[in-house]
């Protein structure tokens, strides 16, 4: 279900030196999960949303670089920070599309970033096309730019604060702005 998971739970602790990069990842039409469902309404196979990164375990980190990676699927990356700070973190140079498949069971976001606190948060040079992104709570020092958005709903950091700097993103069919 997932490409790349840490397992839930935990209590905010700190991971260091991650990278996720010059990665292929792409669900097609035929991923499905047997699993067997006791309403009858339910058809006995389903399709399931490909999950990229899931790190909903309720960690922080120090020195997240995820870039330069190719993703095609119906879901994106869940990111719970559990109120922490989370420092140096890189997505830069991704094509990410996120296909209309007319799938149940699929999550609407390309980037989930809740309860996310972000220091030194750098977005840029990314494709986005399709789902929504949600960068965080609050955020200190940072940069979004140079990013394609395409019917893409993107909310910005409910408090931004420090050095804020977003210029050069280009929308097409957007569903929101910066």
């Amino acid at each position: 279900r997932w490409c790349f998971s840490v397992d839930l739970g935990g209590n905010g602790e700190r991971f260091y030196n991650y990278k996720i990069k010059q990665n292929i990842c792409i669900q097609t039409e035929n991923n499905t999960s047997a699993i067997p469902f006791t309403n009858p309404r339910k058809p006995a196979a389903t399709h399931r949303g490909l999950g990229w990164i899931d790190f909903e375990a309720r960690k922080c980190f120090t020195n997240l670089d995820v870039s330069e990676n190719y993703v095609c699927g119906i879901n994106g990356w869940a990111f719970n920070g559990n109120g922490k700070i989370s420092e140096n973190v890189r997505i830069c140079n991704n094509f990410i599309q996120r296909p209309p498949y007319p799938w149940r069971s699929a999550y609407p976001y390309v980037f989930e970033f809740y309860w996310v606190y972000s220091k030194n948060l750098n977005v840029r040079n990314n494709h986005i096309e399709g789902g929504s992104i949600k960068f965080g709570r609050n955020a200190y020092d940072m940069k979004i730019i140079n990013n394609k958005f395409i019917s893409t709903s993107v909310i910005p950091i409910t408090n931004p604060y420090g050095n804020v700097v977003i210029k050069n993103n280009s929308g097409e069919g957007v569903r929101s702005q910066l």
